[in-house]
């Protein structure tokens, strides 16, 4: 075919198709051969609702029809590479550059230029609810925030006439995830969800400053983040999940997910951008974030925009989310939590118990059993003896001692700095046995 006194298209004795050429190409591919003294290509124009395909076939019926294929989705902007098995999509890629492969992926080298690949990701300590120093029973939740068993994990009650619930660790998983433990809040007092504002049940964990300083939240620059957990609770439902960032200025985001099915283990996964405005966390010990998983709230804070950072202090959840002490003897179990850089949830991060635990202890370490403490007199004194215990790590501050069960003698005082406890008593007879129960507390 010729236009204008030049060749354009030609097809040889085999068969073979030449375009802007009279020489074939490469041996094994042929069988159409385009070429231009410039960039050379070729465009395939389909409608905007339909979709652009090359496929690659070894059969004239059937599956090998379409054995392998590369096909553009117009109305969703997606290109996709299918290969085996009748042509199955094995990698697609959007036009917001996210890739999703299905298999294997082998690489000499990834670079993550945004997220981390290596190394710990989880800002979550005992997010799989395997320590609970303080014991394993269900302790009352009262007005007085504290932690009552699964370590890092902090209960509180606010208002009054609301019912209460209880705190556990608990041996119920999601089956097939590689969990061992739980947290199981129950209702205790069972009671109608109150009216007005002041009623709050709260389960939360709490992350110090300099440990979410490079989330650069409370900047231009606030990395997005996703929180991931398994849960498991008898009432159905829309439940509140909250933020609270401790920045310059103090912001809070109020969000919610839903338990679709009662008394099922559910995956829930929310991605959340911090705030870009209140600057950024000091480098200090002090707590920098709060995450709160909310059992109920008064209905008078069912209003307010979600999903919004706020400086405002005023609680906010949607018209209907459950009130969990309304529900006499009603559960709600979590276990998996992690909150990591990006906008997706990785697979969730397993740590060595001894790991774990050596975490947890930089904000509360308990001593009991096996051990004898002796006191030892001071410079030769016949009335000041002292006695020390070095910790297993570096506690947050100096922490709070409480001791339970003096052996022999009395303490006359103690103290405290992040590394070791010291005593002080003015007999030397005094010393602490496998009965005595010493707590160091550095908890936020």
């Amino acid at each position: 075919v010729t236009t204008g006194g030049s060749e354009r298209l030609r097809i040889d004795s085999s068969g073979r198709v030449l375009i802007g050429t009279t020489t074939e190409g490469y041996a094994d591919a042929d069988n159409l051969t385009i070429r231009d003294s410039g960039n050379c290509g070729m465009t395939i124009r389909s409608g905007t609702s339909n979709y652009g395909s090359v496929f690659f076939s070894d059969a004239t019926s059937g599956s090998g029809e379409y054995d392998g294929f590369v096909q553009y989705d117009h109305i969703n902007q997606k290109l996709t590479f299918g290969a085996g098995a009748s042509g199955a999509p094995k990698l697609s890629i959007n036009s917001s550059s996210n890739s999703q492969f299905t298999g294997i992926v082998t690489a000499t080298e990834f670079v993550a230029t945004s997220v981390q690949t290596g190394g710990r990701k989880n800002l979550i300590i005992n997010g799989g609810m395997s320590i609970a120093q303080r014991g394993t029973a269900a302790v009352t939740v009262t007005s007085s925030a504290s932690y009552k068993t699964v370590d890092r994990f902090k209960t509180d009650i606010d208002g009054s006439g609301g019912g209460d619930f209880s705190h556990a660790q608990s041996t119920d998983v999601p089956t097939g995830q590689g969990f061992r433990h739980s947290s199981v809040c129950t209702t205790v007092t069972q009671a109608s969800q109150p009216s007005g504002t002041s009623n709050r049940n709260q389960f939360y964990t709490m992350l110090e400053k300099q440990d979410i300083y490079h989330l650069e939240w409370g900047t231009s620059n606030a990395k997005t983040c996703t929180i991931s957990f398994w849960v498991k609770g008898s009432v159905a439902g829309t439940y509140i999940l909250w933020f609270r960032h401790y920045g310059g200025t103090t912001h809070s985001y109020y969000t919610n997910y839903t338990i679709d099915s009662a008394n099922t283990w559910e995956k829930k996964t929310i991605t959340i951008t911090g705030p870009t405005s209140g600057n950024n966390v000091a480098l200090t010990e002090d707590q920098g974030l709060l995450i709160e998983w909310n059992l109920g709230t008064s209905s008078g804070n069912e209003t307010g925009t979600l999903n919004e950072w706020t400086t405002s202090t005023t609680i906010r959840a949607a018209a209907g989310t459950v009130y969990l002490p309304e529900n006499s003897g009603a559960t709600w179990y979590i276990t998996g939590v992690q909150f990591e850089v990006g906008s997706n949830a990785s697979a969730f991060e397993f740590r060595s118990f001894g790991e774990e635990l050596a975490l947890c202890q930089r904000y509360y370490y308990r001593l009991s059993g096996n051990k004898v403490v002796l006191f030892s007199p001071y410079d030769g004194s016949s009335s000041n003896f002292w006695a020390q215990i070095f910790l297993p790590t570096t506690m947050r501050t100096a922490p709070t001692i409480t001791v339970t069960g003096t052996a022999s003698g009395s303490l006359a005082s103690s103290a405290s700095n992040p590394n070791q406890l010291s005593f002080q008593s003015s007999s030397g007879a005094t010393h602490f046995n496998n009965s005595t129960i010493v707590e160091a507390s550095a908890e936020l």
